[in-house]
């Protein structure tokens, strides 16, 4: 199974793949996912690495990546309160 990112701020997980299917889930930038089905219309089914959800969504919205990237640990978040090193 190709492993991908998601590469836009918020993506839909769709029940189905359709953009008028119900929206399951939805993943944030940075999130690793496995493909698992991929349509001649753009759509993928996956499997979301953090929490195991299924879904459909769109392929413009993912971009493939090495299994190295998928089993990195997440990066630490920026939390308020904390300073800045740029």
């Amino acid at each position: 199974m190709p492993l991908a990112i998601t590469i836009v701020p918020v993506m839909p997980l769709r029940a189905e793949p359709s953009h008028r299917s119900e929206m399951i889930s939805q993943a944030v930038f940075g999130e690793c996912l496995e493909t698992e089905t991929v349509t001649a219309d753009g759509w993928a089914k996956v499997r979301m690495q953090y929490d195991g959800y299924q879904g459909w969504v769109t392929l413009s919205h993912l971009e493939t990546i090495p299994q190295s990237l998928y089993d990195a640990p997440p990066a630490t978040s920026w939390a308020p309160g904390r300073q800045c090193s740029c």
